[in-house]
C-alpha cells in the first residue's frame, strides 16, 4: 500500500504506519488480528470519506476521485482480500 498517498480520517498516511512500526505494530496487529476473529470492523476503524476531489483533471470513473479511509481499515481490508483470493476460486462456479 502506498505511503505516500493521502492520509485517512486518522491522518496518518501509510509511511506513518511504516516509519513508526516498532511503536504501533503490536496494536495493529492485535487489532487485526481481533477482526479476524470476532470477523468485526470497529466502527471508529470502519469510517471513510468520499472526497470529490479529482486525482486528474479529466475525471472518468469514480476511482478518479480521491477516498480517505482509515489506514488501519486498509490493512484489515487487505489481510482480508490476501485470504480471500485462495478460497474465492474454489466457491465460484466460473462456467
Amino acid at each position: 500500500m502506498g505511503g505516500s498517498k493521502s492520509p485517512g480520517l486518522d491522518g496518518f498516511p501509510g509511511s506513518f504506519f511504516q516509519s513508526f512500526w516498532d511503536v504501533v505494530g503490536k496494536e495493529v496487529v492485535a487489532v487485526t488480528q481481533d477482526f479476524q476473529k470476532s470477523k468485526i470492523i470497529p466502527w471508529d476503524v470502519n469510517s471513510t470519506f468520499i472526497a470529490l476531489i479529482p486525482k486528474i483533471k479529466e475525471v472518468e470513473s469514480f476511482s478518479n476521485f480521491r477516498h480517505l479511509c482509515n489506514f488501519l481499515y486498509k490493512i484489515m481490508a487487505k489481510v482480508l482480500a490476501n485470504q480471500l483470493r485462495y478460497i474465492l476460486p474454489l466457491i465460484i462456479n466460473t462456467s
